[in-house]
């Protein structure tokens, strides 16, 4: 079965954080292939600290970040442990680039797939995953 599909349909968006500090989208995809052994970095989209938005693995291919979810989902992680740091968006413009960034890649996929809801990784699994700051974000934004 290949992992491409171009005509799958996308449920879900699902919010995540790396849980990790340190580190660049180029690291956690090497963590996913080196170490895990993946065919690519799990997630779809990958937000930096300062906002830097990376691309992961291309909307067309299943990913790898909800297990039992993935066939009809797109992933988008922030990088960072937002258990424990504040997540902060205060308005558009007084916001952290990496919560305005957040912001941003949301209303796009929102508007590609308008049928697919925004879910955080702990509302579809048991895990703390995207932090509680994270999540009370998300959840004031929807």
């Amino acid at each position: 079965m290949s992992e491409v599909n171009e005509m799958r349909e996308i449920k879900r968006i699902v919010v995540h954080h790396t849980g990790r500090e340190k580190g660049t989208a180029e690291s956690i995809r090497s963590y996913h292939v080196d170490v895990l052994g993946w065919r690519d970095i799990g997630y779809h989209y990958i937000i930096e600290k300062d906002g830097k938005l990376r691309l992961g693995r291309p909307d067309e291919m299943i990913g790898a970040h909800v297990k039992g979810k993935n066939r009809d989902s797109i992933g988008v992680a922030v990088m960072g442990n937002y258990e424990d740091y504040e997540f902060v968006f205060m308005g558009y413009f007084m916001a952290s680039p990496q919560a305005r960034a957040l912001y941003s890649i949301l209303k796009d996929l929102a508007h590609r797939y308008p049928d697919a809801e925004v879910v955080t990784h702990g509302e579809l699994a048991e895990t703390l995953c995207p932090g509680q700051n994270v999540q009370a974000w998300i959840d004031k934004w929807r």
